[in-house]
């Protein structure tokens, strides 16, 4: 699987744990320092350092990538109804 596909497939299973997503997002907000917001890191992590050296990318920082990655799964997750109404 490509990276954009791979990309869209996990995007896609976001929306399968939405309950929890938003659950995560609320104990963020409300300072809770044991809630774990990147719990799928080992795999994500693997996954991005395989797409890295598969495309022979250099100076790519794979944290980044996650971090991103995390934040627009989060971020679709919450708002894609508020998108979806808005577009």
């Amino acid at each position: 699987m490509e990276f954009g596909e791979w990309l869209a497939t996990m995007l896609d299973l976001s929306f399968d744990y939405k309950e929890a997503v938003h659950l995560i997002v609320l104990l963020v907000l409300d300072h809770d320092e044991m809630v774990k917001t990147l719990t799928t890191r080992r795999e994500v992590m693997g996954r991005i350092n395989g797409f890295i050296e598969d495309d022979e990318l250099e100076f790519v920082d794979a944290e980044a990538i996650y971090a991103a990655f995390a934040s627009m799964s989060y971020g679709f997750s919450l708002l894609h109804d508020r998108f979806a109404r808005e577009l």
